[in-house]
């Protein structure tokens, strides 16, 4: 059975009505249409010990990247811990541990991954340092790769967030 809509009797009478209550219905059709065929950004979350913590929370990530349409975010990673892809050969030397990585591939899509470190080596402070610095300086990163038109990234950039002792490093890598 084909579903039937009924329409309230405001909206019945502007679609009768005069030509400037067709400029308020064309209005409303064009903001449903902006919105249609859109990507937006996705977050997903995996389970992690309590022994273990990543450096935002998804309420945070949310409120700096919402408007960023090709990022998908997982928060524990897509995997326990970082690795690099087998097609990067210019490795940076990592000598702490890696808190995040955003990957923007080829047709401008972007991956962001949190990965859990231990609740000892990564306190409080270096949360908050994240939050207050890492999170800008990413969200600047890919606001420009997203920029750049599809020719200008030959394969994939990445942005490695590295948290040693007591600051964060960031490393960019390229590969194809």
């Amino acid at each position: 059975m084909p579903n039937r809509y009924v329409l309230p009797p405001l909206v019945a009478g502007v679609l009768t009505g005069s030509k400037a209550d067709l400029g308020f219905i064309t209005r409303i059709r064009r903001i449903t249409v902006r919105h249609v065929g859109q990507a937006t950004m996705k977050i997903a979350t995996t389970g992690y010990p309590k022994s273990r913590r990543v450096a935002a929370t998804k309420r945070e990530l949310k409120a700096a990247f919402a408007d960023i349409e090709q990022l998908n975010i997982y928060v524990g990673g897509l995997s326990p811990s970082f690795s690099f892809d087998s097609r990067c050969t210019r490795r940076p030397r990592l000598s702490g541990e890696v808190v995040a990585s955003v990957s923007v591939a080829r047709d401008l899509t972007a991956i962001m991954q949190l990965y859990p470190v231990s609740r000892e080596t990564y306190g409080e402070a270096a949360v908050g340092q994240f939050a207050s610095q890492i999170v800008p300086a990413i969200r600047r990163w890919l606001l420009a790769q997203c920029s750049k038109p599809t020719t200008a990234i030959l394969g994939c950039e990445q942005m490695i967030v590295e948290w040693t002792d007591d600051r964060h490093c960031t490393h960019f890598t390229r590969y194809l």
